[in-house]
């Protein structure tokens, strides 16, 4: 849903523009002119969405080439969807030997890590995990406990103590 509503914005942001300065009657060179300030706009907003997600998420400076926001939806378009199944969906990207794994947002798209792909698919799946698991640690640690939790009062059979239970037994049997 994340990835659908990025595209979406993405693809309207791009469009809407154009189309609106179409149907006002305008001129050709005053479509380009806006258009071309439109897209300098969505690079300075850009930058400050980009800016705002790093200080928010863990407060180092970013490196901004990395982050894609939905106004350049079209940067995003060759990824391929991954999944795990207690993190959900992730999106790589490859280039060359490197594969890029990305977390797909509702406004933006972040870049999390890279991995060294030589050919081997398995060796893939399994770098990636393994960079997901230490990068997620805690995440996994908390639903893997609730899961546990949860497990657990299902197989309890609803007794506090032992003598209640035996007693609950005995006059089953007595029945």
């Amino acid at each position: 849903m994340k990835r659908f509503i990025f595209l979406s914005l993405g693809v309207l942001s791009t469009i809407l523009p154009t189309i609106i300065l179409i149907m006002m009657g305008r001129s050709v060179g005053d479509i380009i002119l806006i258009t071309m300030t439109t897209y300098m706009v969505y690079v300075l907003v850009s930058i400050l969405m980009v800016l705002i997600w790093v200080f928010v998420s863990n407060g180092n400076l970013p490196d901004v080439g990395d982050d894609i926001p939905s106004f350049f939806w079209f940067l995003t378009l060759g990824r391929k969807k991954v999944y795990y199944s207690d993190l959900g969906y992730f999106y790589v990207s490859i280039k060359g030997y490197n594969v890029s794994v990305h977390k797909q947002g509702f406004l933006l798209s972040h870049y999390l890590f890279e991995v060294w792909y030589d050919g081997d698919i398995e060796l893939l799946r399994s770098s990636i995990k393994r960079e997901l698991d230490s990068l997620y640690a805690k995440e996994l640690a908390e639903a893997r406990s609730k899961k546990l939790k949860g497990d657990n009062l299902k197989a309890w059979d609803g007794y506090i103590d032992i003598v209640s239970k035996r007693d609950d037994k005995i006059k089953r049997l007595l029945k």
